[in-house]
């Protein structure tokens, strides 16, 4: 009976041991379970850094201070037309913008291209709205304008989301923007 308690012991210290042997095992491996795993998101992250970051790249630069500088074109059209308020407000439109996209990155020089931007659109805007008395004007200046909000808040969207593309819409944004300025000076002048 001794002998048979001694071998019960011995298989019981033995198998408790073994037990915890597996334990700590299982742990050491869950642990670098867990390490390969924040190692590879780690990685991961390293390779998908963002492409949109200030400051955006020459190519992209020079594309949008040529198309600010299509607020230029109705400038000159109401200068043509005797409306200097009109024709300054899109100068001075063309000149903040160009300067900011020359070199785009986030500071006062986007503040007052913001600002500015704004502010012209709520000068056209107004006078759009009071001068513009055809009904084929609204037909083309109101889809101009929703045109504008949504290459607008696609450029936005595409830019957060880190897609190459949000470059064009912003395009498109001042070509709009261009083409309903020169229509509202058309309708201040019919």
């Amino acid at each position: 009976m001794v002998v048979t308690t001694r071998r019960a012991a011995t298989a019981a210290a033995t198998s408790s041991l073994v037990a915890r042997r597996l334990k700590s095992q299982l742990l050491v491996r869950r642990v670098l379970k867990q390490k390969r795993r924040l190692q590879q998101q780690e990685e991961r992250q390293n390779k998908q850094k963002r492409r949109n970051v200030f400051p955006i790249p020459f190519y992209e630069s020079l594309c949008l201070v040529m198309s600010s500088c299509f607020f230029l074109l109705p400038g000159y059209y109401a200068f043509l037309e005797n409306l200097p308020f009109h024709g300054s407000v899109s100068i001075v439109t063309t000149i903040v913008s160009a300067n900011y996209w020359r070199y785009a990155v986030e500071g006062t020089r986007r503040n007052v291209d913001l600002i500015v931007a704004k502010v012209s659109f709520m000068i056209y805007c107004a006078s759009g709205f009071w001068f513009t008395r055809d009904w084929r004007l609204y037909a083309v200046g109101i889809p101009g304008i929703i045109g504008i909000g949504g290459c607008y808040y696609l450029s936005n969207y595409c830019w957060e989301h880190d897609t190459p593309h949000w470059v064009y819409f912003q395009m498109l944004f001042h070509i709009f923007v261009a083409l309903e300025q020169a229509l509202v000076i058309y309708a201040m002048v019919w």
